[in-house]
């Protein structure tokens, strides 16, 4: 999977766009959903909400770090129904 946050200039017919690169990632077992731009309160919220074990938060926490960290967002949601 490649995710094209270098991105500087996006046009399409003439028109110049913002570039953001996004992960969204689903489930139909979650209840809500956070970002990588989420505060740590939120996340941990959502942790408890969603019986994450300590591997899944450990996992998640660093693939926020590193989406923070290389200017992409990453978003993790409930599936729609």
């Amino acid at each position: 999977m490649i995710l094209y946050a270098n991105l500087s200039k996006v046009i399409v017919n003439d028109i110049e766009f913002e570039s953001e690169a996004i992960l969204n990632l689903t489930s139909n077992t979650l209840v809500n959903g956070i970002t990588s731009g989420n505060s740590e309160s939120e996340i941990n919220d959502f942790f408890l909400t969603n019986n994450f074990s300590e591997n899944q938060m450990s996992f998640i926490k660093n693939l926020f770090e590193e989406a923070n960290e290389n200017n992409f967002v990453v978003s993790i949601n409930e599936s729609k129904k």
